[in-house]
């Protein structure tokens, strides 16, 4: 918390879906959290549901003729699990706002709700005076730095890269933060920084290249600048995966099997010789009895 990140990549690289299943995958892990989001490339409001919808079903909001579309009831848990954690903002009669007007309305949403995650999807989606000013673009990531800090809450923001060349290949060179369009300040003020890249020349189209462009601190990935990782679309939800493709509804906790201890087949008598040997506690004494509770307080145990 306190922080701010900037996402970054080539067009249609998906950069606004990894974001959303990533944060989804936040707030599964961390039910404390809640996410306001300034959007208007999802425009309307409906339609963004939709599409967050389909990531925590797991199942397709509309038919497309092949997998298998979310029922009424599947629908209906989304909007009752969404209420209190998804919050999406949009100003009143179409107008494009300002990036007073976002602040405001995450100080709204921070202290009315408690929203503790933010995203502003993109950054040139937001009104400013003068685009081309790189001491007005430099003053606003001080503005939205300062509001994460004194809020204690976490921005993600998602920034277009300028127009990239191409490698040997002819393939989209990859952007770090200092293509960022408008200004170098994105690496410089930044805390984290990622970039979204799709493989298109991998073999699988599915591929898609996350890499580590910034990280302020050590805990967080700072030794590791420059390595990225590279997972799966799932092109029947929207979720990203590595291993395999997960369709169950995100609020589903995963089911754990019982394990049950191992019984040893050795004699009561060797099994302790062989404990003592090592250290550990036996178990029943040399006549097969049980110890005595009192040998297996923690304070008593050789380790």
């Amino acid at each position: 918390m306190g922080q701010l990140t900037t996402v970054t990549g080539v067009p249609s690289s998906g950069k606004s879906n990894f974001i959303e299943w990533y944060i989804l995958s936040l707030i599964k892990t961390y039910p404390n959290l809640k996410v306001g989001y300034y959007s208007p490339e999802h425009f309307p409001l409906k339609k963004h549901h939709e599409i967050m919808s389909e990531k925590a079903v797991g199942k397709h909001f509309s038919d497309n003729g092949y997998d298998s579309r979310m029922n009424e009831a599947e629908l209906d848990k989304y909007i009752k699990w969404s209420s209190d954690k998804i919050y999406l903002t949009m100003p009143d009669g179409g107008k494009t706002p300002d990036w007073k007007w976002i602040m405001e309305r995450g100080e709204e949403q921070c202290f009315r709700y408690g929203c503790n995650i933010f995203v502003v999807d993109a950054f040139n989606k937001v009104k400013m005076d003068n685009r081309e000013s790189t001491a007005q673009i430099s003053d606003l990531l001080s503005d939205i730095t300062m509001f994460c800090q004194t809020h204690n809450v976490h921005v993600f923001l998602i920034a277009h890269a300028r127009k990239m060349g191409k490698d040997d290949n002819g393939h989209d060179l990859i952007p770090d933060l200092y293509d960022v369009k408008g200004s170098g300040d994105f690496r410089d003020q930044t805390h984290n920084g990622l970039c979204v890249h799709r493989l298109y020349n991998t073999e699988d189209k599915r591929d898609v290249m996350i890499k580590n462009l910034k990280a302020k601190f050590k805990n967080q990935g700072s030794d590791r600048i420059g390595e990225n990782i590279v997972i799966k679309y799932n092109v029947k939800n929207g979720r990203y995966f590595t291993n395999y493709e997960d369709n169950f509804p995100i609020w589903e906790e995963p089911v754990q099997q019982e394990i049950k201890p191992v019984e040893s087949n050795i004699e009561p008598s060797r099994l302790n010789a062989l404990n003592r040997q090592s250290g550990y506690p036996t178990q029943e004494n040399d006549n097969g009895l049980p110890m005595p509770n009192s040998f297996y307080d923690e304070d008593n145990l050789p380790f």
